[in-house]
């Protein structure tokens, strides 16, 4: 089963867009702080987001800045650059409420 459950921070939420039959799809950005296991001053995590149809009027309303709770699932995608495999990975929104 592919779910995920995580609080941060909505660092930033782009524009919703449309597509398709009217469907809304919106991109943004969560930061999570990391446990500083090796005293180095571990730097946050920045994970990239979708969200989609109902889910995008709600980020809406979400202020830039606001801790937020989110459940979800990963969607990872594999394409190939430079000659190079790559994999880009980010988190596919299905709530965010603020905490």
């Amino acid at each position: 089963m592919n779910a995920l459950t995580m609080v941060g921070m909505l660092k930033e939420k782009g524009e919703p867009k449309l597509y398709g039959e009217g469907h809304a799809v919106m991109n943004g950005l969560i930061e999570c702080p990391r446990q500083d296991y090796y005293g180095d001053g571990a730097e946050p995590e920045i994970f990239e987001f979708t969200a989609f149809k109902d889910t995008v009027g709600r980020i809406s309303r979400i202020t830039t800045g606001s801790m937020v709770f989110i459940e979800g699932s990963l969607r990872s995608k594999e394409y190939e650059k430079d000659g190079r495999k790559r994999l880009f990975t980010n988190i596919v929104i299905k709530s965010m409420r603020v905490v």
